[in-house]
């Protein structure tokens, strides 16, 4: 019983922190803050799947909330990814790959290598888990789909197309090498974000006549519950919740005025609270508290600190870089 007040109570101080961070401040719709803020809501909603996991046997029978922040973290980045494109035209390539080294790799191997250490690994297990980082689904995933991206948009073909097509491939592949579920339940998220850049007006538009009774959102909500506890073919009802997640997110945001300084913050250090969360978690359970309600306090509370840290430091390396080669 202690599993599932627990698993409801966060999730119900989730759902009001939410909601009261509606009318607050008016953003535009699907802003940069906006996104930003909710990347936040969508690495909360991993860090609360992989407690529960390792803490709540109640949440293992009906795990579902992973794969809808995944869902909503793959869905902004191919928006963004597509937005920045259109922005910047011809210059959307410049400096594309080392961004995302910046961004996404050199935090890892740091992540590997710091925690690898206070773990007792050596150097070459270090180098090999660095070396060899598709072994992170996650991270594999979004390569992957930056990687589509690029070509496609480098030999001027059609992005979504493509896109569509490859992710595809990456699931049957996926599939044929017995690889979990959680590799390819979201795979479609990343195209999709692309195309709602593409297409967003007409989206909106649509959205707009459809609400105007609001049964569109009630509607969207019941088939969302209904494939959330599907477990007949997990890929088909998980992609369908994923992307019906996606959707009332949109719509949600649409119609609120959604942003949270809170949320916007912790979104933006959400990669490495997503590459440390899951570490700190082992390591407060098994050398600080076995009482649930605190470790999920003080993990949450030590990965953002460290995230903050991390990303700050990085930031400050790189402006000493640039300052050096500019005084060069």
């Amino acid at each position: 019983m202690s599993d599932i007040v627990l698993v409801l109570g966060i999730m119900f101080f989730l759902v009001c922190s939410i909601r009261f961070s509606c009318n607050k401040k008016e953003v535009m719709f699907f802003s940069v803050e906006q996104t930003i803020a909710l990347k936040g809501v969508a690495i909360l909603l991993v860090y609360i799947h992989h407690f529960a996991q390792i803490r709540c046997a109640f949440y293992n029978n009906h795990t579902f909330l992973g794969f809808l922040g995944v869902s909503v973290f793959l869905f902004i980045s191919g928006y963004a990814t597509m937005v920045q494109a259109k922005k910047k035209q011809d210059g959307w390539k410049k400096n594309y790959w080392r961004k995302k080294i910046k961004r996404l790799i050199i935090p890892r191997v740091i992540v590997v290598f710091v925690f690898g250490y206070l773990a007792g690994r050596t150097l070459l297990q270090g180098l090999v888990e660095s070396a060899f980082f598709w072994q992170d689904w996650f991270l594999a995933a979004i390569i992957f789909n930056y990687a589509v991206f690029y070509i496609a948009l480098t030999k001027k073909k059609s992005v979504v197309k493509v896109l569509f097509i490859c992710e595809a491939i990456f699931v049957v592949c996926c599939i044929a090498s017995n690889q979990l579920i959680m590799w390819y339940n979201t795979a479609f998220m990343f195209a999709f974000g692309v195309l709602f850049a593409m297409h967003k007006e007409k989206v909106l538009e649509v959205i707009s006549k459809l609400l105007y009774h609001r049964k569109l959102a009630v509607l969207l909500l019941i088939v969302l519950i209904f494939c959330s506890m599907m477990r007949y073919q997990r890929f088909i009802f998980d992609t369908l919740t994923g992307i019906l997640f996606v959707m009332l997110v949109i719509i949600y945001t649409y119609e609120n005025s959604f942003f949270s300084k809170f949320y916007e913050n912790v979104g933006r250090f959400s990669w490495e609270f997503y590459l440390v969360h899951s570490r700190i978690i082992g390591i407060v359970l098994n050398r600080f508290t076995n009482n649930n309600l605190l470790a999920f306090i003080e993990s949450a509370i030590i990965s953002l600190g460290i995230a903050v840290v991390l990303n700050k430091t990085l930031e400050a390396f790189y402006n000493l870089i640039s300052k050096f080669k500019l005084s060069r």
